[in-house]
């Protein structure tokens, strides 16, 4: 089992997802977002489409009758709110302090403030918001727990903790997790597990 690394016009990436991706880039409320993402913050932009791509698998596989393009379309967008927090924390490379930290948390908010009137699916908008909740109400921005999280908004929660995981980080240029070693850390923290045994299935394919 590899770590898995979207690239777009890789030939091992499977059709549907990327489609479905492509065609949510040219998507004339997503692309101007993502488009500033890209240019402003490659390294966001890279994690956003690996999360989105990890996404569409799951939910393809999970349920693909449901809402699939605009729970992937809450993956490309969930991390937009970091457009909004200072690059200088972003790729720092020596630990945060707990102020910047907190100042990166906001992202979350920061996002859902800069789509809120957009109109874009619900879902997708609470994922931006939520993505960083955790069943168990320790997570942020609002501590929800539970049923009290959206259960497409702990898809990308999955995805985007593997993809941080295994992506090299600025921050812990020492430490690199493995397929197996992130999906492990999944398993006994995240108390999502039928989402994770999701995703091993999708990386045991790679």
């Amino acid at each position: 089992m590899q770590r898995f690394q979207l690239v777009m016009d890789d030939k091992n990436t499977k059709t549907e997802s990327r489609l479905l991706i492509s065609e949510l880039l040219t998507d004339p409320i997503v692309s101007p977002y993502m488009s500033r993402l890209q240019q402003e913050q490659p390294f966001t932009f890279r994690h956003s489409i690996n999360v989105a791509y990890l996404t569409a698998e799951i939910c393809l596989n999970k349920s693909p009758e449901n809402n699939v393009r605009d729970v992937v379309m809450g993956a490309l967008l969930h991390d937009i709110g970091k457009l909004d927090i200072p690059l200088s924390i972003l790729t720092k490379t020596t630990q945060l302090t707990d102020e910047e930290f907190d100042t990166i948390k906001l992202h979350t908010i920061k996002g859902y403030e800069l789509i809120k009137n957009e109109p874009l699916p619900q879902i997708a908008k609470d994922i931006i918001l939520c993505h960083h909740e955790k069943p168990n109400g320790k997570g942020y921005p609002y501590h929800k727990s539970g049923d009290e999280i959206p259960n497409d908004a702990k898809i990308i929660t999955v995805c985007d903790i593997y993809d941080a995981l295994t992506e090299h980080r600025c921050y812990r240029p020492n430490i690199d997790y493995n397929a197996y070693e992130a999906l492990k850390i999944l398993v006994e923290q995240e108390n999502i597990t039928d989402i994770v045994y999701l995703l091993l299935a999708f990386c045991s394919e790679k």
